[in-house]
């Protein structure tokens, strides 16, 4: 005699599910999209991300932070990513908005498992892959062209890949050795980045170094990260390694000599994305301070060496000082 458990009876006795095709298209939940584009109001870049949006809402719910403005601007644009499925980077035109909202999305990416996908326009004027910055064509980019069948085929890509688990190195969770790029939280932590290329930061390292450790602490930086890192796989890391608790953990130095370092936007956005107290530092008249706009928060402008390392020392004494307090 066949015996049944009250479970195996209860599917026996249940009434036949519908088919796959008869399910209502509008229970399907649709894959979300933060849509990360230039600002430029150049004609061919606004038509190309009305382009974009338009071919994505066919298979996506498509949010962005175009309509972001007034206070809160970062954190508005945080909440975007994080009930976002995927972000989609358009990097032909890429900025440091664009850079910034790319670092809050790799941020998030190993705790919400939210995919990055970049977009180049293989057709856009006096635009190629090579031109873009070294750090940026080491990430995945799909090509597509100014036509709505050849980014129906891009979307249509991204759209196929969500449904395939990621991998560790697709999240930055782990570098292609293998090594990992979310380490444990050091309590002492100070991460300073800065652009490796500007001579100033040869010396005054040194001198940040040695007054950091005289304070009891421990200052992070390109140094010591594992071997093999891209720059943005080294931001992840060393920001992971700075501290929850100090009211401001990570000084991201974005001077460069016409702009605004890319690769320091791209700190800002991850440090911010992990919850550490953030300052964005710039030597002053060195600097073009409205290149970032997003960035609203505060920002240190420093006209020397001592005058930098004396202000970041302040803002550690500080937490030590309502440490003791409490005790």
């Amino acid at each position: 005699m066949i015996e049944f458990t009250p479970k195996e009876l209860e599917r026996l006795i249940a009434p036949p599910r519908r088919s796959s095709g008869a399910t209502s298209q509008s229970t399907v939940r649709r894959p979300v999209a933060f849509l990360s584009t230039s600002f430029q109001k150049w004609p061919q870049v606004s038509a190309q991300a009305r382009m974009i949006r338009n071919v994505f809402e066919e298979r996506f719910e498509v949010t962005g932070g175009w309509g972001v403005s007034g206070g809160r601007q970062l954190a508005k644009i945080l909440s975007g990513i994080k009930r976002s499925d995927v972000v989609i980077v358009e990097a032909t035109y890429a900025g440091a908005n664009i850079v910034l909202e790319m670092g809050m999305a790799y941020g998030l990416a190993h705790k919400h498992r939210t995919r990055v996908f970049l977009l180049f326009n293989i057709k856009a004027p006096s635009k190629t892959i090579r031109e873009l910055p070294e750090f940026l064509r080491s990430l995945d980019i799909i090509s597509y062209d100014f036509e709505v069948a050849a980014l129906r085929e891009a979307r249509d890509k991204i759209y196929e890949r969500l449904q395939v688990e990621p991998e560790p190195e697709e999240l930055m969770s782990m570098n292609i050795r293998g090594s990992t790029l979310r380490p444990r939280t050091d309590k002492q932590g100070i991460y300073m980045c800065y652009p490796k290329e500007r001579d100033i930061w040869k010396t005054l390292i040194n001198g940040l170094r040695d007054e950091v450790e005289k304070a009891n602490m421990r200052l992070y930086t390109w140094v010591g990260t594992p071997s093999g890192c891209t720059s943005l796989e080294e931001v992840i890391y060393n920001v992971s390694r700075s501290s929850k608790e100090l009211p401001i953990s990570c000084f991201i130095d974005t001077t460069a000599d016409d702009s605004v370092d890319l690769v320091g936007a791209f700190a800002l956005g991850v440090a911010t994305a992990l919850g550490r107290g953030v300052e964005r530092s710039t030597e002053a008249g060195a600097d073009h301070p409205t290149d970032i706009s997003l960035w609203t928060e505060s920002t240190f402008e420093w006209h020397a060496n001592n005058e930098l390392i004396a202000h970041i020392l302040a803002c550690s004494q500080a937490e030590k000082s309502k440490q003791k307090r409490r005790r």
